[in-house]
């Protein structure tokens, strides 16, 4: 069975026409998980909710000189990934970035990808999520101490979660002052299940009684 196919028996894919129909199709996308639990530091589950529900249009970051250098790295970044796991991991590019994933069930948890991974050792399939960020302050600093910030982990268990795969790799290029690094974390999916559970949980809750009710939600904070 090739790769399109097991992947198609786990997840729902969306191919869009426009980044429009793009924008539409995300609706509660990977990069909004975290800020409906309360753990992005830039956005909450109140300005999810008012985006979903078109009370504000969402921030154009396309200008952002860090945002554009990430865009810019990401296919370098997996390239050098693909080279020095070579051995370990078949590297498969992502699709177009108009493609969603959707969730068999519930079909508004979506998520894009940088990419997937497939495991030589046991043909077990993971998802890939580069990240790219400047460690300019000890709060940075000790975010990335002890191993991925809650907010990209959040990321990453909704992206196993939504595409059913076997594991998620972040693959982070860490920029300091003086000197840059590569990180890869692996986060198995059959040691977080219950994670997975609980988030599952909390994001249907989510839509299904505030999204789908109108109702707004209380602010949640827990950085």
């Amino acid at each position: 069975m090739d790769f399109q196919e097991l992947l198609k028996q786990r997840t729902n894919i969306i191919s869009c026409a426009s980044d429009s129909d793009w924008h539409k199709a995300r609706k509660l996308s990977s990069t909004r998980a975290s800020a409906i639990l309360g753990s992005n530091p830039y956005v909450s589950n109140v300005d999810v909710w008012e985006l979903l529900m078109g009370y504000r249009k969402e921030k154009d970051i396309s200008d952002n000189a860090n945002v554009q250098f990430g865009l810019d790295a990401e296919k370098h970044i997996r390239a050098l990934f693909r080279l020095e796991s070579k051995d370990t991991y078949e590297v498969i590019e992502p699709e177009t970035h108009r493609v969603v994933y959707a969730h068999k069930e519930k079909p508004y948890l979506t998520c894009s990808t940088d990419g997937f991974a497939l495991d030589k050792s046991n043909n077990e399939l993971g998802v890939m999520e580069i990240k790219t960020t400047n460690i300019l302050s000890s709060v940075h600093r000790e975010s990335w101490k002890d191993g991925i910030p809650q907010n990209y982990y959040v990321q990453l268990l909704d992206e196993i979660l939504v595409t059913g795969v076997d594991f998620g790799l972040l693959i982070a290029y860490l920029r300091y002052t003086d000197y840059s690094i590569l990180k890869v974390y692996k986060v198995l999916r059959s040691e977080v299940e219950k994670e997975i559970e609980e988030l599952f949980n909390q994001l249907v809750y989510f839509y299904e009684e505030y999204i789908s009710k109108g109702k707004k939600p209380p602010l949640v904070i827990n950085l």
